[in-house]
C-alpha cells in the first residue's frame, strides 16, 4: 500500500439510541499530516477507531484506497493506531513487548525503534507496568513511529510524557514527514 487516500463517505456511528458520528463525510490525501480537534466527548476516538478498522460504522463506508477498512487486514496491517493507554497488568519487558508488537508489523523497524528507546532515555529491560505513565506513553509512541505504517494515526498519544519528551515525539513526526 503506497501513498493511501482516506475516504469516509456519509459515515454514521450509533450506539445503542445514541448517535455518536452523524452522516460525516470526508477525503484525507496521502502524505499529509492532520490534526482532529474537538470538545471531550466530541466522538474523535471513536471517529479514529472507525478510521482503524477497529469499529464498524452504523452506516456509510470508510475506505482506503477504494477498500472497506473494516474487516480488512490487507489495509489494518498498514495503519498504526496509538492511544493513551496505561498498561497496569503488563508485566513484559520493554523489549519483549515492542518484539511482540513488531511480530504484527510488517513494516516494522527494529533499528529504529532502538534508536528511539535511546533518544526517550527509556530502560529496555523493565516491565512495562513498571514504567511511569510519561515513558510507557514514549513506549506507545515508538511503536507507531516504528511500524513504519503508511497510516499511522495517535490519538493523544503525548498525555503524560513531559516537554523534552514532547519535543522527541514531535520533531520525530515532522522529520518522518519531511522523509
Amino acid at each position: 500500500m503506497i501513498d493511501p487516500v482516506i475516504e469516509a463517505k456519509q459515515l454514521t456511528l450509533r450506539i445503542s439510541d445514541k448517535t455518536i458520528i452523524d452522516n460525516v463525510s470526508f477525503t484525507l490525501e496521502q502524505n499529509k499530516i492532520y490534526g482532529l480537534l474537538g470538545r471531550n466527548g466530541a466522538g474523535k476516538t471513536t471517529l479514529l477507531s472507525l478510521l482503524a478498522g477497529f469499529r464498524n460504522p452504523t452506516s456509510g463506508a470508510i475506505t482506503v484506497n477504494g477498500e472497506d477498512v473494516f474487516e480488512n487486514g490487507a489495509i489494518v496491517e498498514n495503519i498504526s493506531f496509538i492511544r493513551d493507554v496505561k498498561m497496569d497488568s503488563d508485566s513484559d519487558r520493554l523489549e519483549d513487548y515492542l518484539k511482540g508488537v513488531a511480530l504484527f508489523r510488517p513494516h516494522f523497524d527494529w533499528e529504529y525503534a532502538m534508536n528511539l528507546v535511546e533518544r526517550f532515555k527509556l530502560p529496555i529491560d523493565s516491565p512495562m507496568n513498571e514504567l511511569s505513565r510519561g515513558m510507557q506513553s514514549a513506549a506507545h509512541v515508538i511503536i507507531g513511529l516504528a511500524s513504519r505504517a503508511p497510516i499511522t494515526i495517535f490519538d493523544e498519544a503525548y498525555l503524560g510524557m513531559d516537554a523534552p519528551a514532547r519535543d522527541i515525539f514531535y520533531k520525530e513526526v515532522l522529520n518522518e514527514y519531511m522523509e
